[in-house]
């Protein structure tokens, strides 16, 4: 989806109406995560959407993390620290469900560092790495 949320008008009520029924959004958890959620969901529920799994990412994602996005119809990447979202996600267990899913024809959209990480290859500009320099996976 590229920088911050939220939708865009177009592709807020597509992917609404693919994700009627269960959306994950994964994120990273720091200080406000809660009231920062409403700006990737508020305008999915103007069309429906109602039905949001909040699942913070970590470098050991628990079982219960997998089984929750495995029922989601949608699925939300959050921002941030982008290499952090590349840790957690690329080459991961949550990394392949994803994948999966999306080939399955599950929408997903990421923002900011949720979009950076999805293509193949990753490539995080040096303004979104601690060492200033950029990085390939």
């Amino acid at each position: 989806m590229g920088g911050s949320p939220p939708f865009g008008e177009t592709i807020r009520k597509i992917f609404a109406e693919l994700s009627l029924e269960r959306t994950a959004v994964l994120f990273i958890k720091r200080e406000g995560w809660r009231d920062y959620m409403n700006k990737y969901t508020r305008d999915l529920k103007r069309y429906g959407a109602e039905d949001f799994y909040y699942l913070p990412l970590s470098d050991s994602p628990s079982a219960s993390l997998l089984k929750e996005l495995e029922f989601c119809s949608g699925i939300i990447i959050g921002g941030g620290e982008t290499e952090k979202y590349r840790n957690y996600i690329m080459d991961t267990a949550v990394g392949r469900r994803i994948q999966n899913m999306y080939r399955e024809g599950i929408p997903v959209a990421g923002f900011s560092a949720g979009a950076l990480i999805c293509p193949d290859p990753c490539a995080i500009p040096p303004v979104d790495t601690r060492k200033k320099t950029a990085s390939l996976s």
